[in-house]
């Protein structure tokens, strides 16, 4: 099938850093994932998955790039907090302390001593209990212990009490008087450069000592990731890579093992050094041959065009040998545009005027690229046919919308196979073709099938003394297909959630008039809400639901066009383009514009994101929070808090936040919650760096509001 781009949408390549600094959006997110940068018991933190080290029993609570924390399974032992009288709630210098240290003493080997952090062992402050799960805060009642409760190293309310946790139902109780044995269960922190951890066996041991590894490589390639020459290694070393200089390529490298130390082509151009090893290893990683160029076999060819108000490809595909055909859109026939400007699309145009298709064979990875050449190639000039005006405007293959009257689709091909693989949960490969297809269809208004929508929308037009002009049904379905053309997928979204489409919605002809001001108003959900306005043909809308919709108006609301807008077409001309912001805010999307200052026609449209925006002014007004204040933030439009919230909550561990939302998803009663100072939120967030209220509530307690 061939695949169409809308003029422009290569500019797109140079866009990814700015779209990613002027609006994050849901589904579009940077993610990191290095396996040498997870540690092997990261799965095991706050699980009941038992965890050896000096030969006992632990669970792993938690750990970071120094230590791990390790809490015994099982009380040690019972003891008071402090004898009866004077009546002492303070742990240090407490009766259970010296039980703590004296058990450490006792019980703790000369050996794994050596790898503690700090003075020994420790009990946990009621707030560190508070961030573990009951399952691991769940364990049997201590011989001698008055009941199945253990000390926290936390005060009571009074001097003579200490907060307890219940060791049955793992949760942090009540306080219990300081004269009573309770369990002890200590916890110790384990320094990571002294020990090694065995996955098979979930076991901490002390690291033995360790080995020279030298790693050598030859000419024409970089190292990256660590020095090439190391001694003291004992578990996983750090990875050295060697990557192909520029214009080289590893051709016949053969993988290289020595005492546990490998050396292994990833790729064409790049030699990844890694293992554990077992005793000296030396390993040399020879050197990389020069590339030859690629080469254009057949150039592409300029297509004889006529103007037609649609996209139109420019030029017939070319063919290479040793890479891939790219092509660009250029300014003139004499400068080549910028390598990242080329993409596999065949360019595309849709206004008469003359255009510089750029192309180039872009070499693999034992190739290096062909010099560019360039095809000229032009619209001629001609009155477009009379478009329809209603039925079925579907996108073109990979996104980009037909250019007409119909309701049509301005987002790009990344945003759509975005949308579809976040919203439809389809699994989209790079050779998929993605299509949307947006229906538009005439409501009867007095049919009963409609008659709640149709009421609801109708009070609101009335009530602003607006006309009613019609009622649409919109619905957007998706089909996803194979590089054959076979089908894998279709189906209907009936909302985006936190992501939207770039819709322009179409006036009919017999409403059109001057100085009329057109309303948009959607019903969904059992909630009518005017969504947009705007004049002329149509208007150009963000939309994030499809569902039934009207237009209504108001004459005389929208300013006449005066002689010098008039002035302001000019056919034919040479298209001039400047970028024209509109401002995101929290409740609207915003959108950057690539268009000409004399047609406005637009060449490539960037979103900006409202849910980027609530995120921002969140992170504002914990940044900008008062020593202990706490933060509240209230909404009806939003359901979850990207991760950029919980890295400003962790700069600022003295700020709790306060949250109040709508537990229907955008409706529903208010609710709220609140996320205490100080606390551990690191794990809380999805793949995508995202984490739902709802979710968050649970943890942290779900409150209903009063009306």
């Amino acid at each position: 099938m061939k695949q169409k781009r809308k003029s422009g949408r290569k500019l797109l390549s140079f866009l990814l850093a700015l779209v990613m600094v002027v609006g994050l959006m849901p589904g579009i997110g940077l993610t990191v994932l290095a396996d040498e940068e997870t540690p092997a018991y990261a799965n095991l933190k706050n699980s009941t998955n038992v965890v050896k080290f000096d030969s006992k029993d632990w669970y792993l609570i938690y750990y970071d790039d120094s230590s791990v924390t390790l809490l015994t399974k099982e009380c040690v032992g019972a003891s008071v907090f402090n004898p009866k009288e004077p009546d002492v709630n303070t742990y240090s210098g407490s009766t259970v302390e010296s039980f703590v240290n004296s058990w450490y003493t006792e019980k703790i080997s000369t050996d794994a001593k050596a790898a503690v952090n700090g003075s020994g062992m420790f009990l946990l402050t009621d707030s560190q209990a508070s961030n573990l799960s009951t399952d691991v805060l769940k364990c049997s009642q201590a011989s001698g212990a008055y009941s199945n409760h253990w000390w926290t190293c936390t005060p009571g309310t009074t001097n003579s009490s200490a907060v307890l946790v219940d060791g049955s139902s793992g949760k942090v109780a009540y306080s219990g008087n300081v004269w009573i044995a309770y369990g002890v269960r200590p916890a110790l922190k384990l320094d990571l450069s002294k020990v090694v951890f065995d996955a098979d066996t979930n076991t901490f041991s002390l690291k033995p000592s360790g080995y020279s590894v030298t790693i050598t490589g030859g000419a024409n390639a970089t190292t990256s990731g660590g020095a090439t020459s190391q001694t003291g290694l004992t578990d996983a070393m750090t990875t050295v890579t060697y990557t192909a200089n520029t214009g080289y390529y590893f051709e016949d490298f053969t993988d290289i093992t020595n005492n546990g130390i490998t050396a292994t082509r990833t790729s064409d151009t790049v030699v990844t050094v890694f293992g554990k090893p077992t005793a000296d290893a030396t390993i040399t990683v020879s050197d990389a041959v020069e590339k030859t160029a690629a080469t254009v076999t057949k150039a592409p060819a300029a297509k004889t065009l006529t103007y037609t108000g649609s996209a139109q490809e420019l030029v017939t595909a070319g063919t290479a040998t040793g890479g891939t055909m790219q092509y660009a859109l250029g300014t003139d026939a004499t400068t080549a545009p910028a390598n990242n400007l080329y993409t596999t699309f065949i360019p595309t145009a849709t206004n008469a005027g003359t255009y510089y298709v750029w192309y180039k064979a872009v070499g693999d990875d034992a190739h290096s690229d062909s010099n560019p050449a360039v095809v000229t190639v032009t619209i001629s000039e001609e009155s477009p046919a009379e478009p329809e005006t209603d039925g079925k405007t579907e996108t073109e293959q990979e996104g980009s919308a037909l250019d007409d009257e119909k309701t049509s689709i301005d987002n790009d091909l990344t945003e759509i196979r975005e949308i579809v693989s976040g919203e439809a949960q389809v699994e989209v490969e790079d050779s998929d073709t993605v299509r949307l297809i947006l229906n538009t269809n005439s409501v009867d208004e007095n049919s009963d099938e409609n008659k709640e929508a149709v009421d609801s929308i109708k009070s609101m037009i009335e009530a602003d003394n607006l006309n009613i002009g019609s009622f649409l049904d919109i619905t957007l379905s998706y089909i996803v297909e194979d590089a054959n053309g076979a089908e894998k997928s279709s189906g209907q979204l009936a909302e985006l959630n936190g992501r939207s489409l770039s819709v322009r919605f179409p006036i009919p002809s017999k409403l059109q008039a001057s100085g009329r001001l057109f309303r948009i108003f959607r019903f969904h959900d059992g909630k009518a809400e005017e969504i947009g306005s705007g004049k002329g043909d149509a208007v150009v809308l963000s939309l994030d639901k499809f569902s039934l919709y009207a237009i209504a108006y108001e004459d005389g609301a929208a300013p006449e066009e005066t002689e010098e807008s008039e002035k302001k077409v000019v056919k034919p001309h040479t298209h001039n383009y400047a970028w024209d912001k509109v401002e995101a805010t929290e409740s609207q999307d915003g959108e950057l514009r690539y268009q000409c200052t004399e047609c406005y026609d637009i060449l490539v449209r960037v979103p900006l994101s409202a849910y980027y925006v609530f995120n921002a002014n969140t992170v504002d007004k914990i940044n900008k929070a008062k020593q202990g204040e706490t933060v509240k933030i209230t909404t009806d439009r939003w359901i979850s808090f990207h991760k950029m919230v919980f890295d400003a909550l962790a700069a600022r561990p003295d700020v709790s936040l306060e949250v109040s939302f709508l537990d229907g998803e955008y409706k529903g009663k208010r609710v709220s919650f609140t996320i205490p100072a100080g606390a551990d939120n690191s794990d809380l967030f999805t793949e995508n760096n995202f984490a739902g209220f709802m979710y968050l509530g649970n943890k942290y307690g779900l409150t209903a509001e009063e009306n």
